[in-house]
């Protein structure tokens, strides 16, 4: 099968037209040794389960992305037309979806800081049980999210502010966002491209606004 058959260009997932994606990483965080050696065994099997449903490229189909040297990942489920991309997780959610195999994942550093941060916060309110809530006081949180204004909101202060866009990996942002609705604790995406998508994403359906007004 030719390259040009194949559902992925370098840098993005198998979908058409999605934005430019990275390798998900784990950003330094603090933590002790026998934490680290349980993770990176964790990160180990996780990878491994996920290299059991990948093949290895066939005909022309590229090993790595030339543009940032990444690891592409071929399903060897999807044969016409066949599914690739460079993103581990994405790769697990492309599993899951399509072929309803449901991989495990290693716990992120990063939620691990984000979870001490809130409860370091409760405590020093004297309200160290207040985020555990009824099952009808969380269905309440949930449906309170709107989570296209919010993601708007994030995307004003990042631009407005000249806030670095790997504000997704700050464990203070997410514990912040959790204080207020810990519903919305998967809001903000820990990959560390989410923010420059959303910015981009943003840009390109303003710009095709003003595009439509300027016409009319």
């Amino acid at each position: 099968m030719s390259q040009q058959s194949s559902r992925m260009s370098c840098g993005y997932t198998s979908h058409v037209g999605s934005p430019s994606s990275t390798i998900e990483t784990f950003p330094s965080v603090p933590l002790n040794p026998s934490d680290s050696s349980v993770r990176k065994t964790r990160k180990r099997q996780a990878t491994a389960n996920t290299w059991a449903h990948a093949r290895e490229p066939q005909d022309a189909e590229p090993a790595r992305c030339p543009r940032k040297d990444e690891k592409i990942y071929y399903c060897m489920h999807c044969r016409d037309p066949t599914y690739s991309t460079t993103v581990l997780t994405t790769f697990r959610r492309h599993l899951l979806k399509p072929h309803g195999i449901e991989l495990s994942a290693p716990d992120h550093p990063i939620k691990r800081q984000r979870d001490n941060l809130i409860q370091d916060a409760f405590a020093k309110a004297g309200e160290v049980n207040a985020s555990k809530q009824s099952a009808r006081q969380e269905a309440a949180l949930r449906a309170a999210v709107n989570r296209k204004a919010a993601l708007e909101a994030l995307i004003q202060l990042v631009t407005v502010r000249n806030l670095s866009c790997n504000c997704s990996s700050w464990p203070e942002l997410h514990a912040l966002i959790c204080a207020v609705n810990y519903t919305a604790q998967d809001l903000i995406s820990l990959s560390h491209g989410s923010i420059q998508k959303l910015v981009s994403n943003s840009y390109c359906v303003h710009k095709e606004g003003d595009q439509r007004q300027a016409r009319q």
